[in-house]
């Protein structure tokens, strides 16, 4: 998540996290080496900011370092329950977890965790239902009676899982519009099953 240009600010200066200050620790590693590395981590961006946050020119800076601190303490919360469920076996986990991958983890500059992991526990939840972990009916026809197509759940629920997060939201309120007016099948395909479910 943190990267250093030149005063310059020449994007060919740019380097990353992987700068020796930013390897991270063992999670393994006993707990006052972790505490450590966070404690000397976070005096560096309080102290330097300019050695680990991107410059954004002299006249200023895109936050303050009392600012990114704030940004970054509240994803911690959310961050450390996706890694102490990483941390574990699949059958240890809890069960929301147990599909979780090191791909799922969201960290960009702008990620906001707790939203990211809810989509992608959320995603996991419709995926299992899909492959039949669940008591629910996939066949059975959950449209409306006055729809003008009959909508399995299973194609209600492919459609919300295939659909993009703008599509997504048409989904789940069939009034919402958007500039473009394509709403591909997210209002014909929507029903008040899957959007229970999702909910």
């Amino acid at each position: 998540r943190q990267a250093v240009v030149n005063e310059d600010t020449d994007p060919k200066s740019r380097r990353t996290m992987l700068r020796p200050e930013f390897l991270a620790v063992d999670v393994n590693a006993p707990k006052p080496e972790v505490l450590a590395k966070v404690d000397e981590i976070a005096r560096l961006l309080l102290l330097d900011p300019g050695k680990s946050t991107v410059h954004e020119g002299m006249e200023g800076r895109a936050s303050t370092p009392g600012e990114h601190m704030r940004n970054i303490t509240d994803q911690v919360p959310f961050a450390a329950v996706e890694l102490a469920q990483l941390c574990l076996k699949p059958d240890d986990r809890d069960k929301w977890f147990r599909k979780w991958t090191n791909d799922d983890v969201g960290c960009t500059i702008i990620t906001h965790i707790k939203t990211h992991s809810v989509k992608k526990l959320l995603e996991h939840y419709v995926d299992g239902i899909l492959r039949g972990e669940t008591e629910h009916v996939l066949d059975k026809v959950v449209s409306t009676p006055s729809a003008y197509v009959e909508v399995t759940l299973r194609t209600s629920l492919e459609t919300y899982r295939d659909a993009s997060d703008t599509l997504r939201g048409c989904f789940m309120d069939t009034k919402k519009t958007i500039p473009s007016g394509n709403y591909g099948n997210a209002r014909k395909h929507s029903t008040p099953a899957a959007i229970k479910i999702i909910r």
